[in-house]
Protein backbone atom coordinates (compact mmCIF):
# COMPACT_ATOMS: atom_id res chain seq x y z
CA UNK A 1 0.00 0.00 0.00
CA UNK A 2 0.97 3.48 -0.78
CA UNK A 3 1.82 5.10 2.98
CA UNK A 4 3.91 3.52 6.32
CA UNK A 5 1.14 3.24 8.30
CA UNK A 6 -2.37 1.18 7.86
CA UNK A 7 -5.40 0.26 9.89
CA UNK A 8 -8.16 -1.53 8.82
CA UNK A 9 -12.00 -2.50 10.50
CA UNK A 10 -14.64 -4.81 9.57
CA UNK A 11 -17.95 -5.43 10.88
CA UNK A 12 -20.58 -8.09 9.95
CA UNK A 13 -23.99 -8.62 10.85
CA UNK A 14 -25.51 -11.94 9.63
CA UNK A 15 -28.66 -14.04 10.27
CA UNK A 16 -31.03 -11.52 11.73
CA UNK A 17 -33.87 -14.31 11.74
CA UNK A 18 -32.26 -16.49 14.78
CA UNK A 19 -32.99 -16.03 18.18
CA UNK A 20 -29.28 -14.41 18.67
CA UNK A 21 -27.81 -12.67 15.30
CA UNK A 22 -24.24 -13.42 14.25
CA UNK A 23 -22.00 -10.69 15.07
CA UNK A 24 -18.06 -10.19 13.94
CA UNK A 25 -15.76 -7.61 14.83
CA UNK A 26 -12.19 -7.35 13.45
CA UNK A 27 -9.28 -4.46 13.17
CA UNK A 28 -6.16 -4.54 12.28
CA UNK A 29 -3.32 -2.43 11.90
CA UNK A 30 0.42 -2.98 10.29
CA UNK A 31 3.61 -0.66 9.39
CA UNK A 32 6.68 -0.52 6.87
CA UNK A 33 9.95 -0.39 8.20
CA UNK A 34 11.22 1.14 4.93
CA UNK A 35 14.94 0.55 6.05
CA UNK A 36 14.56 -3.11 6.06
CA UNK A 37 11.84 -3.75 3.70
CA UNK A 38 9.96 -5.05 6.48
CA UNK A 39 6.46 -4.87 8.05
CA UNK A 40 4.69 -5.63 10.79
CA UNK A 41 1.14 -5.90 12.10
CA UNK A 42 -1.65 -7.13 14.68
CA UNK A 43 -4.56 -7.99 14.30
CA UNK A 44 -7.95 -8.60 16.93
CA UNK A 45 -10.65 -10.70 15.91
CA UNK A 46 -14.20 -11.00 18.23
CA UNK A 47 -16.85 -13.20 17.10
CA UNK A 48 -20.32 -14.66 18.78
CA UNK A 49 -23.07 -16.39 17.93
CA UNK A 50 -26.10 -18.65 18.84
CA UNK A 51 -27.77 -18.92 22.34
CA UNK A 52 -25.16 -20.05 24.15
CA UNK A 53 -23.26 -16.69 23.06
CA UNK A 54 -19.95 -18.66 21.61
CA UNK A 55 -17.21 -16.69 21.64
CA UNK A 56 -13.90 -16.12 19.61
CA UNK A 57 -11.15 -14.06 20.50
CA UNK A 58 -8.28 -13.86 18.53
CA UNK A 59 -5.06 -11.89 18.71
CA UNK A 60 -2.18 -12.36 15.77
CA UNK A 61 1.31 -10.70 15.67
CA UNK A 62 2.91 -10.35 12.34
CA UNK A 63 6.10 -9.79 10.42
CA UNK A 64 7.14 -9.62 6.82
CA UNK A 65 9.85 -9.36 4.50
CA UNK A 66 9.82 -7.86 1.02
CA UNK A 67 11.81 -9.35 -1.36
CA UNK A 68 12.34 -7.00 -4.62
CA UNK A 69 12.78 -9.85 -7.89
CA UNK A 70 13.73 -6.59 -10.26
CA UNK A 71 15.81 -3.74 -9.49
CA UNK A 72 13.01 -1.27 -10.68
CA UNK A 73 10.62 -2.86 -8.21
CA UNK A 74 8.22 -3.81 -10.99
CA UNK A 75 8.41 -7.29 -9.41
CA UNK A 76 8.24 -8.04 -5.96
CA UNK A 77 7.40 -10.97 -3.20
CA UNK A 78 6.80 -10.55 0.33
CA UNK A 79 6.95 -13.93 2.74
CA UNK A 80 5.27 -13.60 6.14
CA UNK A 81 5.01 -15.12 9.42
CA UNK A 82 1.82 -15.34 11.92
CA UNK A 83 1.36 -16.13 15.25
CA UNK A 84 -1.10 -15.39 17.40
CA UNK A 85 -3.54 -16.70 20.36
CA UNK A 86 -7.10 -17.79 19.54
CA UNK A 87 -9.64 -18.17 22.41
CA UNK A 88 -13.19 -20.06 22.46
CA UNK A 89 -15.77 -20.20 25.22
CA UNK A 90 -19.44 -20.78 25.33
CA UNK A 91 -21.71 -20.12 28.52
CA UNK A 92 -23.58 -23.03 29.45
CA UNK A 93 -26.02 -21.49 31.64
CA UNK A 94 -27.70 -19.95 28.40
CA UNK A 95 -29.03 -23.85 27.85
CA UNK A 96 -32.26 -25.29 28.51
CA UNK A 97 -31.47 -29.10 29.38
CA UNK A 98 -34.45 -31.82 29.60
CA UNK A 99 -33.68 -32.31 33.58
CA UNK A 100 -35.65 -28.71 33.63
CA UNK A 101 -39.05 -30.01 33.11
CA UNK A 102 -41.00 -31.03 35.87
CA UNK A 103 -43.19 -33.73 34.24
CA UNK A 104 -46.10 -30.48 33.78
CA UNK A 105 -43.99 -27.97 32.25
CA UNK A 106 -40.89 -26.44 31.96
CA UNK A 107 -39.25 -24.83 34.99
CA UNK A 108 -35.98 -23.13 34.36
CA UNK A 109 -35.25 -22.96 38.30
CA UNK A 110 -34.39 -26.44 38.36
CA UNK A 111 -31.47 -27.57 38.20
CA UNK A 112 -29.66 -29.23 35.13
CA UNK A 113 -27.66 -31.90 36.45
CA UNK A 114 -24.97 -31.43 33.75
CA UNK A 115 -21.53 -31.05 34.24
CA UNK A 116 -19.30 -29.87 32.03
CA UNK A 117 -15.47 -30.39 32.52
CA UNK A 118 -14.80 -26.93 31.15
CA UNK A 119 -16.31 -24.22 28.44
CA UNK A 120 -13.22 -22.47 27.35
CA UNK A 121 -10.58 -23.39 25.34
CA UNK A 122 -7.13 -20.99 24.51
CA UNK A 123 -4.94 -21.91 21.93
CA UNK A 124 -1.56 -20.99 20.04
CA UNK A 125 -2.03 -21.02 15.91
CA UNK A 126 0.54 -20.23 13.31
CA UNK A 127 0.20 -19.31 9.66
CA UNK A 128 2.21 -18.32 6.85
CA UNK A 129 2.37 -17.27 3.06
CA UNK A 130 3.56 -14.96 -0.07
CA UNK A 131 2.24 -12.20 -1.75
CA UNK A 132 3.65 -11.64 -5.49
CA UNK A 133 3.39 -8.19 -6.94
CA UNK A 134 3.24 -6.61 -10.40
CA UNK A 135 3.52 -3.17 -10.84
CA UNK A 136 3.41 -2.25 -14.15
CA UNK A 137 3.06 1.52 -13.51
CA UNK A 138 1.06 3.42 -10.57
CA UNK A 139 -2.14 2.24 -11.90
CA UNK A 140 -1.96 -0.94 -13.39
CA UNK A 141 -0.96 -4.08 -10.93
CA UNK A 142 -1.37 -7.65 -10.55
CA UNK A 143 -1.37 -9.06 -6.68
CA UNK A 144 -1.66 -12.60 -6.07
CA UNK A 145 -1.12 -14.73 -2.75
CA UNK A 146 -1.14 -18.05 -1.03
CA UNK A 147 -0.89 -19.11 2.89
CA UNK A 148 -1.89 -21.41 5.17
CA UNK A 149 -3.16 -21.32 8.42
CA UNK A 150 -3.34 -23.67 11.03
CA UNK A 151 -0.54 -25.13 10.38
CA UNK A 152 0.36 -26.64 14.19
CA UNK A 153 -3.14 -27.92 13.89
CA UNK A 154 -4.54 -26.69 17.93
CA UNK A 155 -6.62 -28.75 19.86
CA UNK A 156 -10.11 -27.03 20.11
CA UNK A 157 -12.41 -29.94 21.78
CA UNK A 158 -13.78 -28.83 24.56
CA UNK A 159 -14.64 -32.00 26.74
CA UNK A 160 -11.54 -34.00 26.86
CA UNK A 161 -11.97 -35.03 22.73
CA UNK A 162 -8.99 -33.60 21.14
CA UNK A 163 -10.41 -32.29 18.03
CA UNK A 164 -7.79 -30.89 15.85
CA UNK A 165 -8.52 -27.70 13.84
CA UNK A 166 -8.15 -28.06 10.35
CA UNK A 167 -5.45 -26.59 8.45
CA UNK A 168 -6.72 -23.47 5.76
CA UNK A 169 -5.18 -22.87 2.18
CA UNK A 170 -6.04 -19.78 0.66
CA UNK A 171 -5.06 -18.49 -2.57
CA UNK A 172 -6.25 -14.89 -4.39
CA UNK A 173 -5.59 -12.77 -7.03
CA UNK A 174 -6.78 -9.46 -8.10
CA UNK A 175 -5.97 -7.33 -11.01
CA UNK A 176 -5.75 -3.52 -11.43
CA UNK A 177 -6.45 -2.02 -14.92
CA UNK A 178 -6.71 1.46 -16.08
CA UNK A 179 -9.61 2.39 -18.80
CA UNK A 180 -8.85 5.57 -19.32
CA UNK A 181 -7.87 8.53 -17.31
CA UNK A 182 -11.26 8.14 -14.75
CA UNK A 183 -12.14 4.59 -14.75
CA UNK A 184 -10.43 1.21 -13.74
CA UNK A 185 -11.60 -2.00 -13.28
CA UNK A 186 -10.32 -4.94 -11.01
CA UNK A 187 -11.33 -8.43 -11.34
CA UNK A 188 -10.35 -10.95 -8.95
CA UNK A 189 -10.77 -14.65 -7.13
CA UNK A 190 -10.43 -15.99 -3.88
CA UNK A 191 -10.38 -19.90 -2.59
CA UNK A 192 -10.27 -21.10 0.27
CA UNK A 193 -10.01 -25.09 1.10
CA UNK A 194 -10.29 -26.20 4.78
CA UNK A 195 -11.37 -29.87 5.31
CA UNK A 196 -14.41 -30.63 3.48
CA UNK A 197 -15.24 -26.96 3.21
CA UNK A 198 -14.44 -25.52 -0.17
CA UNK A 199 -15.44 -21.46 -0.82
CA UNK A 200 -14.62 -20.19 -4.07
CA UNK A 201 -14.96 -16.13 -4.84
CA UNK A 202 -14.99 -14.44 -8.31
CA UNK A 203 -16.18 -11.16 -9.27
CA UNK A 204 -14.73 -7.73 -9.80
CA UNK A 205 -15.15 -3.63 -9.41
CA UNK A 206 -15.38 -0.77 -11.23
CA UNK A 207 -13.84 2.54 -9.78
CA UNK A 208 -14.58 6.07 -11.04
CA UNK A 209 -12.12 8.98 -9.94
CA UNK A 210 -13.76 11.93 -9.18
CA UNK A 211 -10.86 14.28 -8.73
CA UNK A 212 -7.21 13.51 -8.60
CA UNK A 213 -4.76 16.95 -8.53
CA UNK A 214 -3.70 19.24 -6.72
CA UNK A 215 -3.47 16.87 -3.25
CA UNK A 216 -7.13 16.00 -3.41
CA UNK A 217 -8.28 12.44 -3.99
CA UNK A 218 -12.25 11.45 -4.36
CA UNK A 219 -13.61 8.28 -5.57
CA UNK A 220 -16.22 5.63 -5.77
CA UNK A 221 -16.46 2.17 -6.68
CA UNK A 222 -18.82 -0.03 -6.82
CA UNK A 223 -19.14 -4.67 -8.02
CA UNK A 224 -20.24 -7.54 -7.59
CA UNK A 225 -19.39 -11.12 -6.33
CA UNK A 226 -19.93 -14.25 -6.37
CA UNK A 227 -19.56 -16.90 -4.11
CA UNK A 228 -19.95 -20.16 -5.91
CA UNK A 229 -23.04 -22.31 -5.22
CA UNK A 230 -24.10 -19.91 -2.21
CA UNK A 231 -24.16 -16.04 -2.73
CA UNK A 232 -24.01 -13.20 -5.22
CA UNK A 233 -22.55 -10.14 -3.19
CA UNK A 234 -22.51 -6.26 -4.11
CA UNK A 235 -20.82 -3.98 -3.20
CA UNK A 236 -20.34 -0.32 -2.92
CA UNK A 237 -17.71 2.36 -1.70
CA UNK A 238 -16.15 5.42 -1.69
CA UNK A 239 -12.76 6.83 -0.88
CA UNK A 240 -11.70 10.57 0.23
CA UNK A 241 -8.22 10.90 0.53
CA UNK A 242 -6.16 8.38 2.82
CA UNK A 243 -9.77 6.91 3.92
CA UNK A 244 -12.01 4.15 1.75
CA UNK A 245 -15.64 2.94 3.24
CA UNK A 246 -17.62 0.07 2.35
CA UNK A 247 -20.76 -1.86 2.50
CA UNK A 248 -21.74 -4.89 1.07
CA UNK A 249 -24.23 -7.38 1.46
CA UNK A 250 -24.46 -10.85 0.48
Amino acid sequence: FVGDIRITANYKDQWRQVSVPFSTFAIAGDAKWKAKDLSGGLLLFYDQVGDGKFKTIELQGSVAKQLKLSSDSIHCLSVGLQFGMNHRQVNMNQFYFDNQFNGINFDPTLPTQETFANDARTNISVATGAVYSWNRSANERLTAGIAGFNLNRPNQGFYGQKILRDRRLSVFALYERPINADWAVLPGFSFNLQGKYRELLLGGQGRYTLINRLGTYRAVDGGIWFRNRDAIIVRAGVAIQNWSVALSYD
